[in-house]
């Protein structure tokens, strides 16, 4: 069910085929599609670390959400793809490292992603 619907945000956003398959190889590797993901090892960039089917931080969650004049739910993983698949169609993407990591390793928004 998350899948068909993070494809249905993908078409209502429209994103590229190629954007697609990025937003859906980042969702995969970022938390194998577990809404309950947890990556304690984010707590080195922000406290709390990243949570959730799409790995938000709450602090950009929170950022996201005042860009977009929403009030999208942080512990809804509905509500999460759907700003996944919105920041992925506005070139917010960076903010994942695995995209960085795949997609974009020389891309500057991405220096933060990669091991020196």
């Amino acid at each position: 069910a998350l899948k068909r619907y993070a494809n249905e945000k993908a078409v209502e956003y429209g994103l590229s085929p190629e954007r697609y398959q990025q937003l859906m190889y980042t969702i995969e590797h970022e938390s194998s599609w577990d809404a309950l993901a947890y990556n304690k090892g984010d707590e080195r960039f922000v406290k709390g670390g990243s949570r959730g089917v799409a790995q938000f931080t709450l602090p950009t969650w929170l950022m996201f959400n005042r860009l977009r004049l929403t009030k999208l739910d942080y512990s809804s993983p509905l509500d999460q793809l759907d700003m996944m698949a919105w920041a992925f169609s506005t070139g917010r993407e960076s903010n994942w490292s695995v995209y960085c990591k795949k997609f974009a390793r020389n891309d500057p928004k991405c220096k933060w992603a990669i091991p020196k």
